[in-house]
């Protein structure tokens, strides 16, 4: 007599929900980072709000420098230094809670399952294998969208009013907005790729953790060039007010010597240009440096064709670079995890 195991499949549509629960790390990580967001995100907004950063994302302004231009009396109450650990656990916070996600739960929770070999009991007893990968998919994509979302609402609550009231958050463009949503979906598509492929967690969190740190510089680095910035050329005077003129609450990207037709100027001739340029102004007799002397030495540079282009991208475009590149992100999410459900149906256990 051959004896026959009943096979037992669960709900396919609430497989996310029965494996959520059961992975109980998956839920203790989720609440945990809310509550480090919250507690955080609302401590540093408190004392953001009662300090006067000097620089904040390389420009003098602020919600207290706004207030005092609207209300001279309030210049009067005296503004304490922001606390030196403000700034970098507030970043650290916002680029590191979205990864956790991917390296510490998601990668390697899948890939025990499959160095455990429990896979085969649940591909063969529980849930088919479509319905195992969309258990899976839907827990991971959700707990990251319910950290990341819960950030970005703090953020632009607590934080942003009292930093950036005037201009866009460039300093933090690759961990705000629609953009960080789009870069955690896709830190959890590579995890549950790369648990699908490695099948070791040590292995799996670890390869999860280089490209989540990959993905984040890259995208701190690059998102300016995913539309082609803006350019003006200006006077080589200092400070640059043909730049500021034209580019108030704009994200500087670079500056370069040109002649004023926008040809390139090379190094060598710069150094040239400029150094008889300064020996001119000192044997005038303005050797303090000074808008006087400088105002000569800008002319001086001029008279010989050289110029400042500056490259930089319009605060109008905030927005819409956040669409691009979030756009770009959901396109590779999806195209990830289609990988991985290829390799779902098709691996060997």
């Amino acid at each position: 007599m051959t004896a026959t195991v009943e096979r037992r499949e669960l709900n396919g549509k609430l497989g996310w929900w029965h494996y959520s629960f059961r992975q109980r790390r998956l839920v203790l990580i989720v609440l945990l980072g809310a509550v480090i967001e919250t507690l955080w995100f609302a401590f540093a907004g408190f004392e953001l709000n009662h300090t006067l950063p000097v620089f904040v994302g390389g420009f003098a302004g602020s919600a207290p420098l706004a207030k005092c231009a609207a209300n001279a009396a309030t210049c009067a109450i005296p503004f304490k230094a922001p606390p030196p650990f403000i700034n970098p656990i507030t970043e650290l916070v916002i680029y590191v809670l979205p990864a956790i996600c991917a390296v510490a739960l998601v990668a390697p929770s899948l890939a025990k399952e499959f160095e455990s070999k429990s896979i085969r009991f649940t591909w063969t007893q529980a849930l088919t294998r479509n319905q195992w990968f969309l258990s899976r998919a839907v827990a991971s994509f959700g707990a990251a969208l319910v950290i990341t979302g819960i950030a970005q609402i703090e953020l632009y609550r607590w934080i942003f009013p009292h930093y950036f009231q005037s201009w866009p958050a460039w300093g933090m463009f690759a961990f705000s907005g629609t953009l960080a949503v789009g870069i955690s979906l896709v830190l959890v598509a590579v995890a549950i790729f790369v648990a699908l492929t490695l099948k070791r967690p040590v292995a799996a969190a670890i390869a999860v953790a280089v490209v989540s740190g990959a993905v984040l510089i890259s995208a701190s680095i690059l998102y300016p060039f995913a539309i082609s910035p803006k350019t003006v050329i200006s006077s080589p005077g200092f400070p640059p007010f043909g730049y500021t003129a034209a580019a108030q609450g704009s994200n500087l990207i670079g500056t370069a010597f040109v002649t004023k037709s926008g040809s390139k100027v090379s190094p060598a001739q710069v150094a040239l240009i400029s150094g008889q340029c300064v020996k001119d102004t000192i044997a005038l007799g303005t050797q303090n440096i000074g808008p006087q002397s400088q105002s000569i030495v800008s002319q001086c540079m001029e008279s010989h064709n050289l110029y400042f282009e500056y490259s930089y991208q319009p605060s109008y475009r905030y927005w819409e670079l956040q669409w691009v590149l979030t756009a770009v992100a959901l396109a590779f999410t999806v195209l990830v995890t289609l990988g991985a459900l290829y390799l779902t149906r098709r691996i060997q256990v």
